[in-house]
């Protein structure tokens, strides 16, 4: 009887630990993003010391979440998590390539004004430029 409720419980971890996997993967497999425009540059990851306008991602968050800067400045998305993120900004229509651990994404912010942007892949990831 022991036995058999050894057996039982090993299974029930087995099969919440596949339902888990197969969630994670459901997550990350998003249709490929459409190339960006012109003005969006694909860069290898910037050092944040180096650079006054790099966000971070990073525990599912943008950090700063929001950022002021003058027309003309280029921003850095860098992602430190360990899966795959998509910047899109929202009125522009502007979306990144897929961002592995380490890849960066930037943008020259030509005009003022605000400008909103996010996950595509994880929607309530949120922040704003200025």
């Amino acid at each position: 009887m022991q036995f058999r409720t050894a057996i039982a419980g090993f299974l029930a971890l087995l099969v919440a630990a596949l339902l888990l996997a197969s969630a994670k993967l459901a997550n990350d497999m998003a249709p490929p993003a459409a190339p960006a425009t012109p003005a969006a540059v694909s860069a290898p990851a910037a050092d944040p010391a180096k650079t006054a306008n790099v966000i971070t991602i990073s525990n599912f968050t943008f950090a700063p979440n929001n950022l002021s800067a003058p027309a003309g400045t280029t921003v850095t998305w860098t992602n430190n998590d360990d899966t795959i993120h998509r910047v899109m900004i929202t009125d522009l229509k502007v979306k990144s390539n897929a961002l592995d651990t380490g890849d960066s994404f930037s943008y020259k912010f030509d005009k003022p004004g605000t400008y909103k942007y996010f996950c595509t892949m994880h929607p309530v990831m949120t922040g704003s430029w200025l």
